[in-house]
């Protein structure tokens, strides 16, 4: 592997661990907002708030999905590229 090879695997590297990072924290997010929604479901007086998280939690769970779906992509690109297993 020469020096050009080398450099271009370390800012792909470095790209894709940012990414994986960005997509962990934008996870967590989801999943707080998942958290609170389930935290007002046994709670009849918090219907009208319930209400108002629906389309909210709903857009969590969709970026849930596509953030494992995301981190699924770089897990495979690290295996291919650098054998590493995630």
């Amino acid at each position: 592997m020469n020096l050009f090879e080398t450099q271009t695997n370390q800012q792909i590297f470095n790209v894709a661990l940012n990414a994986c990072n960005e997509l962990i924290e934008r996870s967590k997010e989801a999943d707080i907002q998942i958290q609170y929604y389930r935290s007002l479901m046994g709670d009849e007086q918090a219907l009208a708030e319930r209400e108002m998280e629906r389309e909210i939690t709903a857009e969590a769970m969709k970026s849930k999905r596509e953030c494992t779906k995301q981190l699924q992509v770089i897990a495979n690109l690290f295996e291919s590229q650098f054998g590493i297993s995630a």
